[in-house]
């Protein structure tokens, strides 16, 4: 299976960690609200013990030798770092879809890669002696969803790119000493159980690669 790899970016240092899959590493940045938060506990998890001032971005590459491109996620949506205000409600994400998929479907197939293969099969299979109707449109929008995670987080962020309004699942969080600690705890577990290695597998991970780079 290929890794796919959350990549850090300090002043300093480019580090970049390979998880197992893309959801095991959206499940590690969805609890944090924003990058610096990310950047910050991972750090400290790491013990990289990188000054905070030194922190920039984060981002994610398929690609080990694109590495050093930060601009992955603009030509792919599915690339864009899941945080906590991303964490969208299934159900209502379906909804949205259907209903920009059915107000122009050509348009649609631009956006969105495969569903023009999987209308012109309906067609075939089920349309050869009626029109399409909107009940038609919406059944191809879910076969194209599918129960596949990437397609769903890139419809996610191509309805988030036209301004349309998903559900987010609310989180309520009351932020006390032991309920930080707890989800300190609970990081190092997703990060852990992200990438199938250990804490210390991940330090030795990062340095053995280059990692520094030079601005």
């Amino acid at each position: 299976m290929d890794s796919i790899y959350l990549v850090m970016e300090f002043e300093h240092n480019l580090i970049y960690i390979p998880f197992k899959s893309l959801m095991d590493l959206d499940e590690y940045t969805k609890g944090f609200e924003n990058v610096l938060e990310l950047l910050a506990t991972t750090n400290d998890i790491l013990e990289l013990n990188i000054p905070r001032d030194e922190m920039l971005d984060a981002y994610i590459s398929k690609d080990i030798d694109n590495i050093y491109d930060d601009m992955q996620e603009f030509r792919d949506r599915t690339l864009s770092i899941k945080y906590m205000r991303d964490d969208y409600d299934k159900k209502d994400l379906e909804k949205k879809f259907i209903k920009l998929v059915s107000k122009n479907i050509n348009s649609a197939f631009s956006m969105f890669a495969g569903l023009k293969n999987i209308y012109d099969n309906y067609v075939i299979k089920y349309l050869a002696n009626r029109t399409i109707e909107e009940k038609d449109i919406m059944k191809i929008a879910l076969l194209y969803l599918g129960d596949n995670y990437k397609r769903y987080k890139g419809a996610y962020y191509i309805l988030k790119d036209k301004k349309q309004k998903v559900k987010i699942k609310e989180k309520n969080i009351v932020y006390t000493k032991e309920s930080i600690k707890e989800m300190y705890e609970e990081d190092i577990m997703l990060l852990i159980n992200g990438t199938n290695m250990t804490i210390d597998e991940i330090k030795e991970y990062i340095h053995s690669k280059e990692k520094g780079i030079t601005r």
